[in-house]
């Protein structure tokens, strides 16, 4: 006594990914991640130029001992 039933199940499209999605995602993840290394590499390297040229401007260590 089994009935066969057939149930249709509704997929919609954004729910699947398709490959060429996928790969856009992964390719724009990689382009932000590149971006933000260039960003913070350059602020880095023109803050230690711009330190290095004041004169003066880098860390000054001063003695703590009052004999010298």
């Amino acid at each position: 006594m089994s009935k066969s039933r057939t149930h249709t199940y509704i997929t919609y499209r954004s729910c699947v990914l398709s490959v060429n999605e996928e790969k856009l995602s992964v390719l724009g993840f990689e382009v932000i991640m590149m971006g933000l290394l260039i960003v913070s590499g350059s602020a880095i390297y023109f803050r230690k130029r711009r330190a290095a040229a004041v004169p003066g401007g880098g860390p000054v260590r001063l003695p703590t001992n009052s004999q010298f």
